[in-house]
């Protein structure tokens, strides 16, 4: 395993521990993690790789506000009652890890199993909310391994 994938995990660790405990993270991780993926993957990316993925996940967020603008009848900040701040940095913290095509399909599945976790997670324990960057976090922390173990298994992620 390359070392700055080494120096993830911890910090995934944190942000999955915090967001289970308290339902946010200290703001500082995201960046910190955003810069250990570039580090990381600094051969493979570039700036406009990045500006698509964080357009991606910007439009997202823009998507969802419309969709509770249309559902709900009233604009609000998605941020307050829909998705966490933390979250949306979080996955903006992911933008380094894949090209924009690989990132849509991680984005994708990690989403899934973020839904899967979760509904494990209810049949011992109700939980009004979904701990999303925590369990995000876990998704990428195996991918972080797996890919290391075995290289080629995500190779279309990463062409």
């Amino acid at each position: 395993m390359q070392l700055f994938a080494y120096i993830a995990l911890p910090v995934l660790a944190v942000i999955f521990w915090q967001d289970l405990r308290t339902r946010s993270i200290w703001w500082f991780l995201p960046p910190m993690l955003f810069a250990i993926l570039l580090l990381l993957r600094w051969r493979f990316t570039s700036v406009l790789t990045i500006a698509y993925n964080a357009a991606f996940v910007t439009a997202l967020i823009g998507f969802l506000t419309l969709y509770i603008r249309l559902r709900f009848g009233k604009l609000e900040n998605p941020f307050n009652n829909y998705f966490g701040l933390g979250d949306f940095l979080f996955l903006l913290a992911l933008t380094p890890l894949f090209p924009f095509r690989g990132f849509v399909w991680f984005f994708t599945a990690g989403t899934i199993c973020v839904l899967l976790v979760h509904l494990v997670v209810l049949a011992f324990r109700k939980s009004p909310t979904i701990p999303y960057a925590g369990y995000f976090s876990l998704v990428t922390a195996t991918y972080l391994i797996t890919d290391t173990a075995f290289p080629q298994l995500f190779h279309l992620l990463t062409d």
